[in-house]
């Protein structure tokens, strides 16, 4: 299977005369995506099975530059060059890659790294202006081998490596292509982060239909996304609720000019409010609602998005994670935590961390989610978190990640971090022990360069002393209770 699922995309890059890009006026072609490829892979067949990290924004290049690195049998890591330095750092030593593909010069702190350890780093455009060229040979690609590392929050302030070998994202990539109504020549909005998982059920069903990439490439592509989507007629838009959100703030009587075949909602619990806007006001054919992680290879459940279901979960005000995909099989606790298992779970973070989030029970692998699962009729509600893990705008975020860097700050003992609002007004409260009175400004300079910024507090309140529970630890509850009820005091910064 994992050869065919090759072979065929090897045929779509090597043969297709369809646009691989759209951006407004400017176009490329799969062919045109397949010669800079070979460029790409002239410098890369000196390596096998090694670990790849393209830094590089999301330009035509890069896309070229991460199928080259999955087809040429070594593993893909995404940096995105808009996080802070010393994160991308802290994710560039968990993965140890042999190779950098970038589209610009290091910072410092990179540089000083890749001459220590004797990383080769290549820039894209000279690869690229040269004129050598190397073909692909699939046999090099093992399913076992990890195919792309994704990195997500940890609770200790590092970041987790999250290895998916070929194995595992293929499986989901060929549930879908089996599952949802694709066409040949779809036009794949791109909004979000490489590093983002998400970006699997972009890259791998645009290719494997002939479809075109259509990127965000700058901040208005974002904030205003109904212009880019009409006017680069996206047929096929997957992306968080949040999104879709911000489009109905902008665009509340929808978008007469665009039709989409596949809308996909993930990331978030898709409220009510969102799905109605979705169904009366998008001109889609199928609306989906996606459930899963990073660890799953993206996702595990699917919901098939109704009219009628604005009723049935009224109870809820969300809608279902619905069941589980073709592969995966499932299990709820006592606890009524979800635990998944199948091909497509990763065997573990590097390094091997956190592995009590996988368990071993009769020979079965499974998968930990930390998501709390009840069943409706024939499918499943997801009630939220079991642990300090929050969603925000679709990022999954450790709060005690965002806790570990506060506590680093002059004068802060102790952080406590929490989520107020409500899906796209989501944001981070911290609580700081301190004597000091610290403010969002000396809060945002502080982890400017640890941290990307969705991971920050828009809301600090100093306490110089700290409630405690009855086992002498600090009060988390009652601190968050006190917040909500108001009797917390809050007259250092607000939101904005």
């Amino acid at each position: 299977m994992l050869a065919f699922f090759y072979e065929k995309m090897y045929s779509v890059f090597s043969t297709s005369k369809r646009d691989a890009f759209v951006s407004y006026d400017t176009h490329f072609s799969y062919d045109e995506m397949f010669q800079n490829m070979l460029k790409i892979n002239s410098v890369l067949t000196q390596f096998h099975n090694h670990r790849l990290v393209v830094y590089a924004n999301k330009e035509f290049p890069t896309y070229c530059a991460l199928f080259a690195t999955i087809l040429s049998g070594n593993t893909w890591v995404p940096m995105n060059p808009s996080l802070p330095a010393k994160r991308v750092m802290e994710m560039m030593s968990l993965a140890e890659p042999s190779v950098i593909l970038t589209d610009r010069d290091l910072p410092d702190i990179m540089t000083e790294y890749v001459a220590t350890k004797g990383i080769t780093v290549y820039r894209l455009q000279e690869v690229l202006d040269g004129d050598d060229k190397a073909e692909f040979d699939l046999d090099r690609i093992e399913p076992n081998n990890d195919a792309i590392i994704y990195f997500t929050s940890g609770s200790t302030g590092m970041p987790k490596g999250v290895p998916l070998t070929h194995a595992n994202y293929c499986n989901t990539v060929n549930n879908l292509l089996d599952l949802l109504p694709f066409n040949k020549g779809e036009v794949f909005a791109d909004y979000h982060d490489f590093g983002f998982v998400i970006s699997i059920p972009i890259l791998f069903p645009c290719v494997m239909t002939e479809s075109a990439f259509s990127p965000a490439l700058n901040d208005m592509d974002l904030l205003m996304p109904g212009n880019h989507l009409g006017e680069n007629k996206v047929t096929v838009l997957i992306t968080v609720p949040s999104t879709i959100a911000n489009l109905r703030r902008l665009r509340p009587d929808g978008l007469p000019d665009v039709k989409l075949n596949i809308l996909i909602n993930c990331g978030e619990p898709l409220h009510l409010d969102i799905l109605d806007y979705c169904l009366n006001k998008l001109d889609a054919s199928q609306i989906n609602n996606f459930y899963g992680s990073t660890e799953v290879s993206c996702w595990t459940f699917r919901h098939l998005c109704k009219e009628e279901d604005l009723k049935r979960f009224e109870q809820f005000g969300v809608i279902p994670i619905g069941n589980v995909l073709p592969g995966t099989q499932m299990q709820v606790t006592k606890d009524e935590e979800l635990m998944v298992s199948g091909r497509q779970i990763t065997a573990g973070y590097l390094n091997d961390v956190n592995p009590e989030s996988f368990v071993m029970e009769n020979s079965t692998y499974w998968f930990r989610t930390g998501d709390k699962v009840v069943p409706f009729q024939d499918m499943w509600i997801c009630k939220g978190r079991l642990d300090s893990q929050v969603k925000i705008s679709g990022y999954r975020i450790e709060l005690t990640d965002t806790e570990a860097h506060l506590r680093a700050m002059k004068d802060v003992d102790a952080a406590v971090c929490f989520v107020s609002g409500e899906d796209a007004t989501r944001f981070i409260v911290a609580i700081l022990h301190s004597t000091e009175n610290v403010d969002v400004r000396q809060v945002r300079t502080f982890l400017a360069d640890r941290l990307p910024s969705y991971m920050f507090p828009k809301q600090i309140i100093c306490k110089a002393e700290m409630p405690l529970n009855k086992a002498g630890k600090i009060d988390r509850a009652g601190l968050k209770a006190a917040y909500f009820d108001g009797s917390l005091s809050r007259d250092i910064a607000t939101p904005e």
